[in-house]
């Protein structure tokens, strides 16, 4: 081959090398643009991760607090981390959400929590959270006047429920009642157990019994309770002569005498729309 033709061909590949590097060199501000982009959305995830661990943090204190009760806890918040209707994804599309919820949940159990009650979806939904030693009464409470949301059919929602496998725990269907409809619930406690009322309220304000629950709390026994009291020393001064009942002034007539026939009453009647 002569020296000429060698020299043209070489120079005809070092053309195609210099154009192909003369595209890498055009497409590398895309590329940096890109991983910019990719740094970007890295810092603003670590970011929401950070705010996140902080809130989750501060959310964790008050349940924290409860570990050292020796009796039943009730939580409350406003945004339901367990419902049927429209903002249940909102806990279930949310990474940060569904892994507080776990969280949450596994603290409640540790610290003996009996009841998480809740708001913001119009209507009434209970459900039982099970493990072997324990339960939790997940309530949402949201009937109270407002317009009232949408909810499946009660069998849909006994099954919605059941889906929830959280911190370990179980929902059967049969754990689940839900109702559209106004609503207040009616909570006792005592030493050993309580009960759990919820009444729906019609357009004429009458009250039906919808929901009753039964709680046992007798894993948690009978505190001792220490009253603190202090002997008080006998005061020095004068001292006033006891009366007699004859010695007493007459009690004027329109004065009624104590009496608990008002407690007898209301006690041997029962609750309301039963």
């Amino acid at each position: 081959m002569p020296p000429e033709l060698k020299l043209v061909i070489r120079l005809q590949d070092l053309d195609n090398r210099l154009a192909e590097l003369s595209r890498e060199i055009a497409s590398l501000p895309k590329h940096v643009a890109e991983i910019e982009k990719k740094l970007l959305s890295h810092e603003r995830k670590l970011e929401a991760d950070r705010a996140a661990l902080t809130a989750n943090q501060y959310a964790m204190r008050p349940i924290r607090r409860t570990r050292w009760l020796t009796g039943p806890v009730m939580v409350l918040m406003h945004h339901p981390p367990f419902s049927v209707s429209a903002h249940r994804m909102e806990w279930q599309r949310d990474a940060v959400l569904t892994e507080r919820r776990e969280r949450m949940v596994e603290s409640l159990h540790e610290a003996g929590v009996s009841i998480l009650a809740s708001g913001h979806e119009h209507s009434y939904q209970r459900a039982l959270l099970t493990w072997p030693d324990a339960v939790l009464i997940a309530l949402v409470s949201g009937g109270g006047g407002a317009p009232l949301h949408t909810i499946p059919p009660p069998a849909q929602s006994a099954q919605i429920y059941s889906e929830y496998k959280v911190a370990g725990s179980v929902v059967k269907p049969e754990n689940v009642f839900t109702d559209q409809v106004f609503n207040f619930t009616h909570l006792r406690l005592w030493f050993g157990g309580g009960d759990l009322y919820t009444y729906a309220v019609d357009k004429d304000s009458h009250v039906t019994v919808i929901d009753h629950v039964q709680i046992d709390l007798n894993r948690y026994g009978i505190p001792k309770i220490d009253q603190h009291k202090m002997p008080l020393p006998p005061a020095k001064g004068p001292a006033e002569v006891m009366k007699t009942a004859a010695a007493m002034p007459a009690m004027p007539a329109s004065a009624m005498v104590d009496t608990s026939a008002a407690s007898d009453r209301l006690l041997s009647k029962p609750p309301p729309a039963q």
